[in-house]
């Protein structure tokens, strides 16, 4: 499960489509289901991450990462689909309210 937060307030969960489906643009933070407490991409036990801050963010084996440049340029010349999604800066404000809302969704 997923929640992404737009530059507009607007939202796109796991309820709303799968991660392809989502908008590409404008991105703020992702919050997600942590996987299991065995999961190498969790630590300290955590039920859900979030992800916030980057230019790119990427579906890989499950999971929503934010990356640079460099990162998406390894993603996209390794062999299979991809999903990509842009980031977009915002005033601090906006990004502590939505980073806010993204740390308390499915709690």
């Amino acid at each position: 499960m997923c929640c992404i937060w737009y530059v507009d307030g607007t939202t796109f969960s796991s309820d709303d489509g799968n991660p392809e489906d989502a908008p590409g643009a404008g991105v703020v933070v992702i919050a997600q289901d942590g996987g299991s407490h065995d999961d190498p991409y969790v630590t300290g036990g955590q039920q859900w991450k979030t992800v916030s801050g980057y230019d790119w963010y990427i579906y890989d084996q499950g999971f929503w990462f934010s990356t640079n440049m460099q990162g998406l340029t390894q993603y996209i010349t390794e062999p299979g689909a991809k999903i990509i999604k842009a980031g977009r800066w915002v005033p601090p404000a906006v990004y502590n309210e939505l980073r806010s809302k993204a740390a308390k969704w499915g709690f």
